[in-house]
């Protein structure tokens, strides 16, 4: 990913909130003490005005095409 870049995880679990995080200047990242479980990432460039959550959608609609 781009430096900068939002970095969510998304939990299957949907009622719980993105896990969120943020790209260092060479593009790596990194989550801390993440509980057990089955997990989504999703990385929103600083050259785009979609939402993770709106590209986590876009995703899933067009894996059902």
């Amino acid at each position: 990913p781009d430096a900068g870049s939002d970095v969510y995880l998304f939990s299957k679990d949907t009622s719980k909130a993105p896990i969120e995080t943020t790209c260092d200047v060479q593009g790596k990242f990194r989550f801390d003490k993440i509980p057990t479980g089955d997990y989504m990432i999703v990385v929103k460039s600083k050259n785009t005005t979609n939402s993770a959550s709106n590209a986590l959608e876009e995703l899933f609609k067009n894996e059902t095409h």
